[in-house]
């Protein structure tokens, strides 16, 4: 469809209010209306098929040229307004997608047909592990030890993501909680112990901020009905893991 129509208001066959209603109907398409007219009634009804551009004969290049500009602004402007509602509709996604899969885990959520669909629609899932992080001993206030999860959030899911791997997280006033899904050509125990790798290394370099890390990893999630047991599971590991003591 075309972006940008000019039209004269009478012409033989069909007229500039009938292509401004049509073009009414296009996404995407701003009309400029060419008259002899300056009668407010035709105005008012090509404005009711959303034409915004009205300009009388005898013509100016200046008018036109402006309407036409004006007419190119507000296709820009309207292609950002709905990239930019994609962008809010695609996270809103994502965090219905993550609270639902943080419910599966924590709770044993039984799943909707609808939400069933949801997860089949937004997320391709694959395998993968729960890993509990809890940092004991932090030398900061309490009102400031928050920063501290959010930090870490931050930290651990550039060292996942770097490496290709998929994360859904959140986290209770003590501990921080992922959802790793391995890459698609990983398989199982390799995956596992590929993640255990990663996590050991960036847990041993973080600075004193984080006190002393402590880390559980489940055994292999395979699909949705496994997230609960994987969650119990990972929570009672942490409980019993050992300690990093932070340089």
């Amino acid at each position: 469809s075309p972006d940008i129509v000019i039209s004269d208001i009478v012409m033989p066959g069909k007229g500039g209010l009938e292509i401004a209603e049509y073009c009414g109907k296009l996404h995407g398409c701003r009309l400029i209306i060419i008259s002899a007219h300056s009668d407010f009634l035709y105005a008012q009804k090509a404005m009711a098929f959303g034409v915004r551009h009205y300009v009388l004969k005898p013509i100016s290049r200046e008018n036109l040229e402006k309407a036409i500009r004006e007419s190119i602004q507000e296709l820009q402007k309207e292609k950002e307004n709905a990239g930019i509602q994609k962008k809010i509709t695609a996270d809103a996604q994502k965090l219905a997608m993550s609270s639902l899969l943080f419910r599966i885990a924590c709770y044993g959520h039984i799943l909707s047909d609808t939400e069933k669909e949801m997860i089949v629609k937004l997320q391709n899932f694959h395998p993968g592990v729960i890993i509990g992080i809890k940092f004991y001993d932090i030398q900061i206030p309490g009102d400031l030890a928050k920063s501290i999860l959010s930090a870490g959030v931050s930290y651990f899911r550039t060292a996942f993501e770097s490496k290709g791997y998929s994360t859904n997280w959140g986290n209770s006033d003590t501990m921080l909680i992922f959802l790793c899904f391995f890459r698609q050509e990983q398989k199982g125990e390799a995956g596992r112990e590929e993640i255990i790798r990663l996590l050991d290394g960036h847990i041993t370099g973080m600075d004193s901020r984080f006190g002393m890390p402590a880390a559980g990893v489940s055994d292999v999630f395979g699909d949705l009905s496994e997230l609960h047991d994987r969650y119990n599971q990972c929570l009672e590991r942490l409980s019993r893991t050992f300690f990093y003591q932070t340089p």
